[in-house]
């Protein structure tokens, strides 16, 4: 029933809405033109290439736009939805993989519920398909971290080096070096080295070069010197080293965004990193510090860089949703009147979350009224629902707990 709350917030407010300046335009434009002129390689804006980023995104609109006949601002906002609800379904599947399906479920809530996510779901922004192939990439990684057998390590590690090709082709280096250093200090951190081993095989290595190499082979081919200069040096070296005035901030920033742009779930953040960071030597339970580290590492390394916006972390939100519903999943198993607490909390958070979501879509004109609605009375009475369950008013006090 949360996955259920947790689509429906993401999807409600995306039907009825222009195009906002100036993420919204500048994608849905670029796209336009890939797929006016054809060129799926260099992308273009006004005529003119357009190197911020690789074409990996915008292809996507583009080849959406293709498929229903044309340009459309819902054609734009359904790639975005898509790629938020992957986002959703590769926490779940990982957290249901570790720990169960309470698991999975607080995982994708939490991420879906985070401020940030759900504002940029809720964009024409590139930054929606980087996280939904990081999350993909957290998934495959920790299969190949749980196989015994060399040939399923090698298999889910080459599953996790394509999406990294994925993120690398949607955004660049940022994606795979991001997730590469939380890996490597994963490995530093619970004595796991060897496992780079299975990493640097062939069948991997081929996965993620193939892609890579294949497009910057064609970008070289197509592209001139000057905009070659522009695509690494200004853009992909330059934005990390120099910024832009507008986002030139503190070292700390993110370190003080994070907390209301995970909210509400930021909330039990301290509670997770502290429970994490003392079972970090544990054999028995290593999921903890797995997102740990690459929640952190990428936080570290970002703040790091002069160019900071609240978005660029959004790569990290899927570890930081699966380390907090990790600790909750085992807060909850223990029992007792905090367990109870803390599913009353996560309930009624989730709820008015999406009461307030919906009311905004009224007030900004997204959605019908009468749709708008009928969505806050399903809310209701689905937070209704889950709260009895918590409280175990349907029946004894074990059957709450499991419903």
């Amino acid at each position: 029933m949360l996955l259920v709350l947790s689509g429906w917030v993401l999807v409600v407010g995306q039907v009825g809405r222009e195009l906002l300046p100036p993420d919204d335009l500048r994608e849905a434009e670029v796209a336009r033109e890939m797929l006016e002129n054809g060129n799926y390689i260099v992308p273009h804006l006004a005529g003119l290439p357009f190197v911020e980023k690789p074409p990996g995104f915008q292809a996507m609109i583009a080849m959406v736009f293709l498929i229903a006949g044309g340009p459309s601002t819902t054609a734009a906002r359904a790639v975005s939805v898509a790629l938020a609800l992957a986002s959703l379904s590769a926490v779940f599947l990982l957290g249901r993989r570790i720990s169960g399906a309470r698991c999975g479920g607080l995982a994708a809530t939490f991420l879906a519920f985070s401020s940030r996510f759900c504002q940029t779901a809720h964009e024409v922004h590139l930054d929606n398909a980087l996280t939904a192939a990081t999350a993909f990439a957290l998934l495959f990684t920790w299969i190949a971290l749980e196989s015994v057998e060399d040939q399923a390590k090698k298999r889910a590690y080459s599953s996790a080096a394509f999406t990294l090709a994925l993120a690398f082709l949607t955004k660049g280096f940022v994606g795979p070096t991001l997730f590469g250093a939380g890996f490597i200090a994963y490995l530093a951190i619970s004595g796991r080295q060897k496992e780079l081993k299975h990493t640097f095989s062939p069948m991997p290595l081929a996965a993620f070069l193939i892609p890579v190499v294949l497009w910057l082979a064609l970008f070289a081919a197509n592209a001139t010197p000057d905009v070659i200069h522009e695509f690494f040096i200004d853009n992909q070296i330059g934005r990390f080293t120099r910024g832009y005035q507008s986002n030139v901030r503190p070292i700390y920033f993110y370190l003080l965004d994070v907390w209301p742009a995970f909210a509400p779930a930021s909330l039990l953040l301290p509670l997770a990193i502290a429970a994490a960071w003392r079972k970090r030597l544990g054999v028995a339970d290593r999921a903890g510090v797995f997102f740990l580290a690459m929640a952190i590492t990428p936080i570290l390394i970002l703040s790091v860089s002069r160019a900071k916006e609240s978005l660029y972390l959004l790569p990290a939100y899927p570890a930081l949703a699966l380390l907090v519903a990790w600790w909750c999943d085992r807060a909850l198993a223990a029992g007792g009147e905090r367990a109870r607490i803390g599913e009353t909390f996560v309930v009624t958070v989730s709820t008015l979350f999406a009461i307030a979501v919906l009311a905004a879509s009224v007030v900004l004109h997204g959605e019908p009224i009468m749709v708008a609605a009928a969505s806050a009375v399903f809310a209701c009475a689905l937070g209704a629902s889950l709260f009895a369950c918590a409280a175990g008013t349907f029946g004894p006090p074990q059957l709450g707990r499991q419903l």
